[in-house]
């Protein structure tokens, strides 16, 4: 919320409540009004840092983003070769597998880091062309689930055909 509509608000409730409250009252809601209106494009949770920091002369510590986040928890060794041996077990059983599964290790792959993916697909013998991240997860993605489209057509092609006598001699 910006704080030109928090000042809106302040003043809207000081109208209604001008029957209830002491002039005081009223005029404090009033100048906290106009006081915000000065920073009217700021959001409320940005003045309220800004204030807080003024009170007690120290900064606020930064939040961390989402990225630094998912950094500090990195993957190690052991849970890069165990997405590659899951990844392995889908190419091995690929008619079993189901779309959900290929988008779950697409997710596990988001989580890991260009090398560490470079590595899982170096393992399985994965396709890696692209350089940026999402675009390699994305082709991973893609090759495992042209895998199973093969498998799927060709278990559709082999049961039809032993159905209508085709595959005897």
């Amino acid at each position: 919320m910006k704080l030109a509509e928090m000042a809106d608000l302040l003043d809207g409730l000081a109208a209604f409540l001008d029957k209830h409250l002491q002039k005081t009252p009223l005029n404090d809601l009033r100048e906290l009004s106009n006081c915000l209106r000065q920073f009217g494009e700021e959001s409320v949770q940005t003045f309220s840092r800004f204030v807080t920091e003024a009170k007690t002369g120290q900064k606020a510590a930064p939040r961390a983003s989402r990225t630094a986040a998912s950094r500090s928890k990195k993957a190690g060794p052991e849970h890069i070769a165990a997405l590659a041996e899951r990844i392995q077990q889908c190419k091995d059983n690929i008619r079993a597998v189901s779309y959900s599964e290929i988008h779950a290790i697409k997710e596990e792959l988001d989580k890991l880091t260009v090398p560490q993916i470079r590595e899982v697909a170096g393992r399985v013998n994965g396709p890696v062309t692209r350089k940026r991240k999402g675009e390699i997860v994305s082709e991973l993605k893609a090759w495992l689930e042209n895998l199973k489209q093969s498998a799927d057509q060709s278990s559709f092609t082999l049961s039809a055909s032993r159905a209508t006598g085709l595959g005897q001699q």
